[in-house]
């Protein structure tokens, strides 16, 4: 009967809602495991803008700590607003609450020079255009304290029965430690490479030897998520008993192959199921405890086939053909245009970022409805998922919709469609289904122009990372495969440096530029100072700007050039 009750437009309840700011202060919305990602990354960020020169003078670290006592304060304020019936500047505070880790942690990095002081005491370099290693932990340590403390102050907003904050705590951390591990483990691998500078030098400079770095990285992510997700978010088998034969019939049904079938325990705090894994041996189906409490057996089949139908139709390769379009051809525009800025950089994928996230949230949103119309199909109809939608929305939540998801409510009237007209979902499915292989197709497109970009700079670069390394007999022999690629400039470049010895510092090839330079050799003073650059030099880049017009004869650099050279530009 609950099920017939459904055909209206709207649920039962209809449309009641609690006061304005009373769901947001007393039921926030439910934790997200992908909520951390985001300011993550936003963290990161900061370490960008010291680059740019957005950073103080004079360290102060004891400002830095100080302000972990923001988080806490703005959620006694945010708990005393709801008290006193403030719901909706309480709802404000709490949104507050929520950036504020970011917030302080850009505070800390760019007024209280953090950064700064962690190179002065530890020696340490946090520069985005240095190699990403471990230290770049010690730069995000205050944006890992700050949220740490908005964390507890957030689950103590909300009146949970006894050690219903502490459990919220609980799993508010597993989300962030499983957001953080993969950064974590991004900053192990290149620490591991950085200890070879044969290695470094190669991923740096040759584009091909750096796509399989990252195709090596995101390889053993996909095979360390499973493991990472199970283990993080305390998980256990699901036991022998109705409710996993039930299971595993339905899989058998559709013919889906997993590895287990698991109980995810939240504290009740979370209703919701989830595939992890893309391999039948590395799946693994996860039931969180407070749904399989909400839901009855017919219910809980229509949620599991909805998770499998994400599956089925390919959901997630989908994305990651349209993600590696945007990605990649931000890659290939900078490649065009040359030599780009860092603000070139910046911007060119930050556009592609935003054009992703716009893109990514259009997609979700209609695969959810895909994934409720494969559910339908199994069952003939759709009540068994209205009501697990509905069962799990709440009776205030059924309105709620995100980034990722419609709202429950629609999710629900377009089944009541679908059951009423079948042509609706068979257009969705047609138009999914030519939206899925345009991102195959210029996936493909982009990686072959991609491949094609990397294959002409194989040699190029080859010859740029022996020069950084100093081996410059051996850059002389591959000259011979490449001077039909590269420009005269280049070509001399490299024809210099086979006739040096190699493994010359960039101290040795700056007294030789010196030396070249007094006996008036201005065209062998711009090659050494060049090969000094590439070993490592990089105060010297502006001799060279100095040095290549007078060339020509032309400029007057000796206000621009360090003093021991001044005088040689002076004669």
């Amino acid at each position: 009967p609950m099920g017939r009750a459904y055909l209206g437009r709207h649920p039962p309840w209809g449309r009641a809602r609690p006061p304005h700011g009373l769901h947001h202060v007393f039921s926030p919305p439910p934790p997200r495991p992908v909520s951390y990602i985001g300011p993550i990354l936003a963290a990161l960020v900061s370490l960008a803008a010291v680059d740019l020169g957005w950073a103080a003078a004079a360290p102060r670290p004891w400002l830095v700590l100080a302000l972990a006592a923001v988080p806490w304060i703005l959620g006694r304020l945010v708990r005393r607003l709801a008290v006193r019936g403030h719901f909706r500047i309480g709802s404000v505070g709490e949104r507050v609450l929520h950036v504020s880790p970011v917030v302080l942690q850009w505070i800390a990095a760019t007024s209280l020079g953090w950064f700064a002081f962690l190179e002065e005491r530890f020696g340490v370099s946090l520069s985005l255009e240095a190699w990403p290693g471990l230290q770049l932990v010690g730069g995000l340590a205050p944006y890992l304290v700050y949220q740490v403390v908005a964390i507890d102050a957030g689950s103590r907003l909300s009146p949970h029965p006894s050690g219903g904050a502490k459990r919220a705590r609980n799993l508010q951390l597993r989300f962030l430690a499983t957001a953080f591990l993969p950064l974590l483990v991004y900053l192990g691998f290149s620490s591991l490479v950085a200890l070879s500078e044969t290695a470094r030098v190669h991923v740096e400079e040759v584009s091909i030897f750096s796509a399989l770095f990252t195709v090596c990285l995101i390889l053993f992510l996909l095979w360390f998520l499973p493991r990472l997700i199970t283990h993080a978010w305390e998980t256990v088998p699901i036991e022998p008993g109705w409710m996993r034969e039930m299971l595993e019939s339905v899989a058998r049904r559709v013919g889906f192959c997993y590895r287990d079938l698991l109980l995810w325990r939240t504290g009740r705090l979370l209703s919701n199921a989830a595939i992890v894994g893309f391999t039948p041996r590395s799946r693994v189906v996860l039931f969180s405890d407070a749904l399989l409490t909400q839901l009855r057996p017919d219910e809980l089949a229509a949620v599991f086939t909805h998770e499998i139908g994400h599956a089925k139709r390919g959901h997630i390769v989908t994305f990651a053909a349209w993600s590696l379009v945007f990605l990649l051809s931000a890659d290939l525009i900078v490649t065009w245009v040359g030599d780009p800025s860092l603000f070139l950089l910046l911007g060119a994928f930050a556009a592609a970022l935003l054009v992703w996230y716009l893109a990514f949230g259009y997609m979700s949103r209609r695969f959810e409805l895909e994934a409720d119309l494969e559910s339908r199909e199994f069952f003939g109809e759709s009540s068994a998922l209205i009501r697990a939608l509905a069962a799990v929305s709440g009776p205030f939540g059924h309105d709620r919709k995100s980034w990722r998801h419609f709202s429950p409510a629609r999710r629900m009237r377009f089944l009541q469609d679908v059951d009423l007209d079948p042509s609706i979902g068979r257009r969705l499915q047609r138009r999914l289904r030519v939206f899925a292989r345009t991102g195959w197709v210029l996936c493909a497109l982009t990686l072959v122009a991609e491949g094609y970009q990397l294959a002409g700079e194989w040699t190029r670069e080859r010859l740029t990372a022996e020069l950084r390394l100093g081996r410059f007999t051996r850059a002389g022999e591959l000259l011979e495969t490449a001077e039909e690629t590269l420009d005269e400039e280049s070509l001399a470049l490299v024809r210099f440096a086979a006739t040096l010895p190699d493994g010359l510092e960039g101290e040795e090839l700056e007294e030789r530029g010196r030396a070249a330079l007094r006996r008036g050799r201005v065209a062998d003073a711009v090659r050494l100072v060049e090969l000094a650059i590439l070993r490592g030099r990089r105060d010297l880049i502006g001799v060279l700007a100095a040095l290549q017009p007078a060339q020509e004869g032309e400029g007057d650099p000796a206000g621009s050039v360090p003093p021991v050279w001044r005088a040689l530009f002076e004669r």
